[in-house]
């Protein structure tokens, strides 16, 4: 039995008549709200609400946040604790271990839940991905650091297939941020026939067109070589806001208006921009909060009939790690999955189908 396989069978689920409450309704609960809606974990958890104490009193993700106090005090509750952080997991353990309320990792628990899917995953995967999916799931389960050997450098560029040279390369950037992955792109390729780079945040958007104008200059590029594009990337084409979450690292979409920010943004689907603009993708990469999944959604028939390679980030929540790789093979069964991770925490997970 592997070793995810041994702490899973130590996992508690909530009894039938528990009230569970999920602790942490920050970042990584925002995170993992696409996954939780799209795979109906929270009716499946019969979830109630979310525990936060600097959040009590609002709501997060459609559910009412109370404070530790307010719930505690009950009986018969399970908690599911909503953090990548080993400390947090640590302080939070040690109250309700005192107040013997019974609890467990969120990821933990999703992961029992959806054990054949990760099985199923594993199956698809290259020998060496094998070995490195699962032990950075039996790391979403322990919170244990990155082991030095698991680090595979640079993002999006992981493995040879994404390294190569091709004259007639599209590449499309997904969460283009201020383009530094496009920048690395030019580094990495040098021969190629167009970058188009997609971002939603505006700050972000300005920033990178400042770094596109040097690029073009630096590299003797005409414009029609690098596209910005003022948007998001979605499963249809639609029109929404944009909630900004720390400084424009992070930010998602919202289909209400917010304090943040209270431009109305297109949100495209892939398979119309492409259309739009007249090219076909031969390398899309992604990085964009959450909705990744949505994303090749409406990609679909690019997916299917362009074949392009794809660098997807599948590490912000546990669902996107075995649901985005399953719906990639699902789109086009010839596709070759690998995984990598590029940073010493558990984010910069990427898969790759090529």
């Amino acid at each position: 039995m592997e070793k995810w396989e041994e702490l899973l069978d130590e996992i508690k689920l909530p009894e039938p008549d528990d009230d569970v409450y999920i602790w942490g309704a920050g970042n990584t609960a925002v995170l993992a709200h696409q996954g939780m809606v799209r795979e109906g974990l929270y009716d499946t958890l019969r979830v109630k609400g979310y525990i936060d104490g600097k959040l009590s009193g609002t709501t997060v993700n459609g559910f009412p946040v109370y404070s530790p106090d307010e719930i505690l005090k009950n009986s018969n509750i399970y908690i599911l604790i909503c953090t990548a952080n080993l400390w947090m997991y640590k302080e939070i353990e040690n109250v309700l271990t005192q107040k013997k309320v019974g609890f467990s990792l969120l990821d933990a628990v999703v992961l029992k839940i959806k054990k054949k899917s990760f099985d199923e995953v594993i199956s698809l995967l290259d020998h060496k991905s094998k070995e490195i999916y699962k032990r950075l799931i039996t790391k979403r389960v322990t919170l244990d650091p990155i082991d030095e050997d698991l680090f595979a450098g640079e993002s999006y560029f992981g493995i040879p297939e994404f390294c190569r040279c091709r004259s007639d390369d599209v590449m499309i950037d997904c969460g283009a941020y201020v383009g530094d992955s496009l920048e690395r792109f030019l580094w990495r390729m040098e021969q190629f026939n167009k970058i188009i780079a997609v971002e939603p945040d505006d700050s972000n958007f300005k920033a990178m067109n400042i770094r596109v104008d040097r690029l073009k200059k630096e590299w003797n590029l005409s414009d029609e070589r690098i596209t910005t594009i003022y948007a998001g990337l979605d499963k249809v084409t639609n029109f929404s806001f944009l909630d900004m979450r720390v400084n424009g690292l992070g930010s998602i979409k919202s289909d209400i208006n917010n304090d943040n920010h209270g431009e109305e943004l297109t949100f495209w689907a892939l398979d119309d921009l492409m259309k739009k603009i007249e090219v076909k993708a031969t390398y899309i990469k992604a990085d964009i909060e959450s909705y990744e999944y949505n994303m090749l959604l409406g990609a679909k028939n690019t997916i299917q009939n362009n074949y392009p390679r794809l660098a997807v980030c599948i590490y912000h929540s546990i669902v996107d790690m075995y649901s985005i790789p399953l719906l990639i093979h699902e789109f086009n069964k010839d596709y070759s999955l690998s995984v990598r991770h590029h940073s010493y925490t558990l984010a910069e997970t990427v898969l790759y189908a090529y």
